[in-house]
């Protein structure tokens, strides 16, 4: 339909009008660069899940709640992954480890997750083992994050320098681990290239 992609903001989702027209842009397979949403108190979730089957033409997911929307009114449904980045914030207690290991993004940017220190162990475990295979950067906020708290990698995170390196089993992927406040950040490194 267009030559170019489209790209909306959070306050579209405010307007009534503005949600058929972007199911019937989804419908002509319209290609989007970013797609945010505003979740509040009037947004239609059956609309945005039946949005969200779309994401395979979408690069960019921002989701942006409010603090009107109680935590575990909504739980997002995400066949297809955007194909680049998916970015959720302030508030994402939904998210669980089975959620988050369908992903197929490059950059994830989460924040306020419920999932503890040992499941953030198992993320970056299921990367060294080859999960997550398009991820380049990895940022996820937890409520339940404890720097003294069970070990990350073998490490109880107040042990830790300002960051770890961690390599793939099969030594094709490094990353440089470190924590932020309640934060774990992975950031990739390419091997072998010359800039």
């Amino acid at each position: 339909m267009f030559q170019c992609k489209i790209s909306t903001g959070q306050y579209c989702w405010r307007q009534e009008l503005f949600q058929p027209i972007l199911t019937e842009l989804f419908d002509l397979q319209q290609e989007f660069g970013t797609i945010t949403v505003g979740l509040h108190e009037t947004v239609d979730h059956n609309l945005l899940n039946r949005i969200f089957s779309y994401l395979g033409l979408v690069e960019r997911l921002e989701i942006l709640s409010t603090n009107f929307l109680p935590p575990s009114s909504f739980i997002p449904i995400f066949p297809p992954w955007p194909r680049q980045r998916i970015i959720i914030k302030p508030n994402s207690p939904w998210l669980t480890l089975d959620t988050l290991f369908t992903c197929t993004c490059s950059y994830i940017d989460i924040a306020n997750t419920n999932l503890e220190n040992k499941e953030l162990d198992e993320i970056l475990t299921h990367w060294k083992a080859g999960g997550l295979p398009n991820l380049k950067y990895l940022e996820i906020g937890s409520t339940k994050f404890k720097r003294n708290g069970d070990p990350i990698l073998g490490m109880v995170p107040n042990e830790w320098e300002d960051q770890t390196t961690i390599r793939t089993d099969d030594g094709s992927k490094t990353a440089e681990v470190h924590i932020r406040g309640n934060y774990l950040v992975m950031d990739t490194l390419l091997i072998g290239l010359n800039f």
